[in-house]
């Protein structure tokens, strides 16, 4: 059976002085004062057993492998949206991304959430940031600190200053 894979893209390119408000979907932001452009992306979910637990255990969390098996099945078939907030200028690395996926598990805390998807090492996409009764926010480190000798600005911190203090989710 062939399924047929749908990736939708919507690119809002915005000037300086302009503000964004996207009220089409379950993420909430704004952003003033930067050049950013805003990719909408909506992918299938691919959790599996094996990456969970590689995530849990570099964290020091030692539910197993039957744990992480049962919660990628929870997410199976589920779509998840990225959202990539694209630092328009000559920056080094300029994209910060947020990814919103359905709270299929029915976290009710932070901590619940972190204790199955926690990241400990350095620049992933996905750190769990924030949930609510519907969905479960993961944002992307702009990196692990270190300088590429480009002596350009980081474009991913921009991005992140522009939008991160406004977030919010339904």
């Amino acid at each position: 059976m062939f399924g047929i894979l749908i990736i939708a893209i919507w690119r809002l390119a915005v000037t300086p002085r302009e503000l964004i408000v996207d009220n089409q979907g379950p993420l909430f932001y704004q952003t003033s004062d930067t050049n950013i452009y805003l990719e909408k992306l909506f992918l299938p979910i691919s959790f599996s057993a094996d990456s969970l637990l590689s995530n849990a255990e570099e964290c020091g969390n030692k539910l197993g492998r039957k744990h992480f098996a049962e919660l990628a099945t929870k997410f199976q078939g589920l779509k998840q949206t990225v959202y990539n907030f694209n630092y328009s200028e000559n920056t080094a690395k300029n994209t910060y991304t947020v990814t919103l996926i359905p709270n299929a598990v029915n976290y009710k805390n932070l901590e619940e959430f972190k204790k199955d998807f926690d990241l400990c090492s350095a620049g992933e996409k996905m750190y769990p940031t924030n949930l609510s009764d519907k969905w479960l926010m993961f944002t992307s480190s702009c990196g692990s600190g270190f300088d590429d000798g480009s002596g350009m600005p980081n474009g991913c911190e921009l991005a992140k200053e522009g939008v991160e203090k406004t977030l919010s989710i339904e």
